[in-house]
């Protein structure tokens, strides 16, 4: 039987950001070539300081680390960082260029890729995640969904050996599922908004008008928590690492 080679290898770590409060103790997690692998839990659970200490970000306070067989170390870190992709968890630490297009080669040009070669390269990511309409648009109109996609997407110009996310798995049916989900919310929004300007509209023409307004305002309070729940339950808080 073929023994898949192992990409991320943590053996006994231990790390805690303060004396006496341990995030994590004795971890041992190791995934193969291969492998799609998430971690899944609450905040403070110790999912993003897993990460940060596979691309030495963070450093173990007791155990090792290796990637693709390389200790973590500082003769191997710069080499250990071009394995790995890190999607920021908020998007706008990660997109500081005018447009998606410059963001993507932002990178690659600065390893050495002729230009014409990394213009070619952004097609085809951006067809592969069905993502085209963000090439030329720029990053402060977008939406905070397009923001996760455009950073996920220069990552992959680097084609890193495990690309890591703090969001979810990327691929052209969930790309399409997730861009269906913000367009109903933000069509929901819309009608909630124009009900309500609807509704003050009408109270305005009747007696009582500071009663009712309260009441259709607290109304109006509560479908927004409830819709904001909803919505936030789209995207759960886990990270997902994937390795090809």
């Amino acid at each position: 039987m073929m023994i898949e080679k192992k990409m991320i290898q943590l053996d006994k770590v231990s790390f805690s950001y303060e004396p006496g409060r341990p995030i994590l103790q004795d971890l041992s997690l190791h995934i193969h070539k291969g492998e799609s692998v998430g971690l899944i839990g609450a905040n403070g659970a110790g999912k993003s300081t897993i990460l940060k200490l596979m691309l030495g970000l963070l450093t173990a306070q007791s155990g090792t680390v290796r990637v693709d067989g390389l200790d973590m170390n500082k003769e191997n870190i710069a080499t250990i960082r071009r394995k790995l992709g890190f999607v920021l968890q908020n998007s706008d630490n990660q997109l500081f260029m005018p447009t998606g297009e410059e963001d993507m080669m932002f990178a690659p040009l600065n390893y050495g890729m002729d230009r014409e070669e990394a213009e070619k390269k952004v097609d085809r990511v951006l067809e592969q995640l069905n993502l085209t309409d963000l090439k030329y648009r720029h990053n402060h109109r977008i939406s905070g969904g397009e923001k996760r996609m455009a950073a996920i997407a220069t990552i992959l110009m680097m084609e890193p050996d495990v690309p890591a996310t703090e969001a979810y798995k990327v691929s052209k049916k969930r790309t399409e599922g997730f861009k269906a989900k913000m367009f109903w919310a933000d069509l929901l929004w819309i009608v909630i908004v124009w009900v309500a300007f609807l509704i003050l509209v009408l109270l305005a023409q009747i007696k009582y008008i500071g009663f009712i307004f309260g009441l259709v305002a607290f109304l109006l309070y509560l479908a927004f928590c409830l819709f904001a729940v909803l919505f936030a339950g789209l995207i759960q808080a886990a990270f997902y690492v994937e390795i090809q």
